[in-house]
């Protein structure tokens, strides 16, 4: 309900259109906060990681069916397929001991933070209309690039706080992209020029 009158109040300013597109960094709160509120285990995290971003996926295809006769970028669409691609891969993969569970759902969102790291650094370098979001973009690219790399070689015997890690950047990731767009009044991702 909250959600539903702060669209009505910036309808004047189009952030209606990208409800979908907040709607799909949204759902991302929901495995983190029930990793951080809940004892789920990491298979659990695994199977409502995978749904978030299955949803997600769904999301983006009404996005960009809805939006079929505007220019689109296709980061756009691929990060749609990214996030059916490693939802599909995790959701459909059998777990045959728990320690190979972590390590193969540490692989696979090290691979969706990297990929869409790389996305938000090439639309912070290639975006020449908006350049006071050049930095936040590019900031944001290193740092998810870097979370991926972190990821991919944490040590949970170490600290024991792998599920913590995994929420703090899903929540960090779904926070950076509701504010870039509604900050944008756009998609996060820039347009493509027409010439």
């Amino acid at each position: 309900m909250p959600l539903l009158c702060i669209f009505t109040v910036h309808q004047n300013i189009k952030i209606m259109g990208l409800g979908y597109r907040i709607s799909r960094a949204a759902l991302l709160f929901i495995p983190a906060i029930l990793a951080l509120t809940t004892d789920i285990a990491f298979e659990g995290l695994s199977i409502a990681f995978a749904a978030v971003l299955l949803c997600g996926a769904f999301l983006t295809l009404i996005y960009l069916f809805l939006h079929f006769d505007e220019n689109m970028n296709p980061k756009i669409l691929m990060e749609g397929l990214t996030d059916l691609f490693v939802g599909l891969v995790l959701i459909t993969f059998p777990t045959p001991s728990d320690n190979f569970t972590e390590r193969y759902f540490f692989i696979m969102f090290a691979v969706w933070l990297f990929i869409n790291g790389t996305f938000f650094s090439i639309s912070g370098i290639t975006d020449k209309e908006n350049t006071s979001f050049f930095g936040l973009y590019v900031l944001v690219g290193i740092g998810y690039l870097t979370a991926a790399f972190v990821v991919m070689n944490y040590r949970p015997d170490l600290m024991n706080s792998e599920v913590w890690l995994v929420s703090f950047m899903m929540i960090i990731y779904a926070v950076i992209a509701i504010y870039l767009l509604i900050k944008r009044k756009a998609d996060y991702y820039p347009q493509r020029q027409q010439h």
